[in-house]
This record gives structure tokens, sequence and C-alpha cells, in this order.
């Protein structure tokens, strides 16, 4: 039994087309980042603002340059745990006035599943490598600059 050339031909066809659209039926999203001025410090952030941005966070990295920034839709007691962290951080809440209301340092990937929470409410949370707040000076009234791009 003998194929055709064309029939090859269009098997052939058939298959790169299907390869194309597996590519862009599932684009990878480039991270949204901006920077924050924090303390003595300016650095790079990314942002997540979506709901699975929000939940996956900076789990499963094994690093990070800079900080993820969090931007919750309305103020509230947001939550943070180190589920699948690599990582040690320091987490640092910020309300919709732009100053710190709360902060957690050096927080052990082994702390999972205790939920760190402010003591107030926040719209902003920024999660950056543990001793970042030491370094930099930031403490609880410190002052947040977020310059979005």
């Amino acid at each position: 039994m003998s194929i055709s050339r064309l029939t090859v031909f269009s098997l052939i066809i058939l298959f790169f087309s299907f390869l194309v659209f597996l590519f862009f039926s599932n684009p990878v999203q480039a991270p949204t980042l901006t920077t924050i001025s924090i303390g003595s410090a300016e650095i790079n952030v990314e942002i997540a603002r979506s709901t699975e941005e929000l939940l996956r966070g900076l789990s499963g990295r094994k690093n990070i340059d800079g900080g993820m920034w969090f931007i919750f839709p309305k103020d509230d007691y947001y939550g943070i745990w180190m589920k699948e962290m690599l990582f040690p951080l320091d987490i640092i809440w910020v309300g919709n006035d732009f100053t710190i209301v709360h902060i957690e340092e050096n927080i052990s990937p082994d702390s999972f599943p205790h939920t760190f929470k402010p003591s107030v409410k926040a719209r902003y949370v920024l999660e950056v490598p543990a001793g970042f707040a030491a370094q930099h000076g930031v403490q609880k009234g410190t002052a947040v600059e977020f310059f979005e791009r």
C-alpha cells in the first residue's frame, strides 16, 4: 500500500498547524514589573493582581530578584502562608495610604501551614527576601512609593 506525497504533505501541514495552535492558545505572559521605593531602598517588583497571581505568589521559586507586590481589591486582614516556598521572606503589609501597617521578618518556609496576618487591615503586601526590612530601615509607619508603569 502506497501513501501519496499529497497525503504525507497534508499530514505534515496538519501536524505543524496543531503545534502552532498549542503555542498560541496558551501564551505565557511575562510578569508585570514596576519599582517601589521603601525605606532606604528602591526595588523592582513583580505585581500580583489576578486571583491566580495572588494565590501563587512566590511559591515554588528558588529566589527572587527584588520582590513581589500584591494588589488586593479592598482593605482586609490578608493572610500569607509559606506554602511551597523555598527561601525565607520578610512580609510587609501596606495600607491604602501607602504606609506600612505590619511587618513579619525572617519567615521560614518551615512555618507552613501557619498563616501570618496583619494586626490592622491592609490593601497591599510586599514580599521580599528575608533581612530586607532590617537592612533598609523598614518599619511600621514607613512610607512606600509605588510607581506603576
